[in-house]
């Protein structure tokens, strides 16, 4: 089934407890509309988890309960997690627009409230299928066979923006690095500023300048061992870039890569 939305990488933070975090693609039928499917497993005690902006929607599926299952927006700070293990959670991480294939409720209709039941969107029983679908496998690997089987008998073809994917391509080919859209600069996507921060909101959750901002940061985020140097391209002195890391990150340049994102508090 092909698609229409623009390749998109994504990092998140290193997790360093053993076997507490998976990760895997999923099957190119896919691609277009999921990043990747994940499986947070928290152990026995009180623990936190900082999650980094992607400007991707992940679907969030407590293993355990069925009532706790729920859509979590775009944002563009860190956010900090707590938990109480053991328990699991299994993850579908949308591409941005890639949950347009599922939910026919525009992100912008839901994002101001950071997070949103999985019912509302997709429906209580298709909901209720996917957790039973966790619960006929307990290893990692099965489940997203199982999940990803769901959801091809779900997708449906979508059409998106034209104009909206100019702008996202633009983001690509500068690596998120625009200081602001004008007029002049919008008409080349084929619409004005105004109208593109109207279909942002309503179709990515997020305005052109926050969306553009968290591509930067990705991008940096993920060349950030490779070249060390490349914040030069994109920031106005050292200080503003570890500024901006730290807010979306939770650490410093310097820091992140030592530290896991899960961790334990105190009880």
């Amino acid at each position: 089934m092909p698609g229409p939305i623009v390749s998109y990488p994504v990092t998140q933070g290193p997790v360093y407890q053993s076997g507490a975090y998976q990760q895997c693609l999923p099957p190119p039928a896919l691609q277009h509309w999921v990043q990747c499917f994940w499986q947070l497993s928290i152990p026995n005690g009180h623990y936190g988890y900082t999650s980094l902006p992607d400007n991707c929607v992940d679907w969030i599926i407590s293993c355990q309960h069925a009532q706790d299952s729920f859509l979590l927006s775009p944002f563009t700070q860190a956010q900090a997690f707590s938990m109480h293990g053991p328990i699991s959670y299994f993850g579908i991480r949308f591409l941005p627009l890639g949950l347009g294939a599922l939910s026919p409720i525009a992100l912008g209709e839901w994002a101001d409230t950071a997070s949103i039941a999985s019912g509302s969107l997709v429906g209580e029983p298709f909901a209720l299928r996917l957790f039973e679908a966790l619960q006929q496998a307990s290893e990692f690997k099965p489940r997203c066979v199982l999940v990803s089987q769901l959801l091809q008998s779900k997708l449906k073809q979508i059409e998106v923006d034209r104009r909206l994917q100019r702008f996202m391509a633009y983001c690509r080919s500068q690596n998120g690095a625009m200081e602001k859209l004008s007029d002049t600069q919008c008409s080349e996507f084929g619409l004005s500023a105004r109208q593109l921060r109207r279909l942002s909101h309503l179709y990515l959750g997020l305005s052109p300048k926050a969306f553009a901002r968290v591509w930067r940061f990705q991008y940096h985020l993920q060349q950030l061992h490779a070249q060390p140097g490349l914040w030069l391209q994109h920031f106005h002195d050292q200080a503003h870039f570890i500024r901006e890391f730290k807010t979306m990150s939770g650490a410093s340049p310097s820091q992140f890569g030592k530290l896991s994102v899960l961790y334990k508090l105190p009880d």
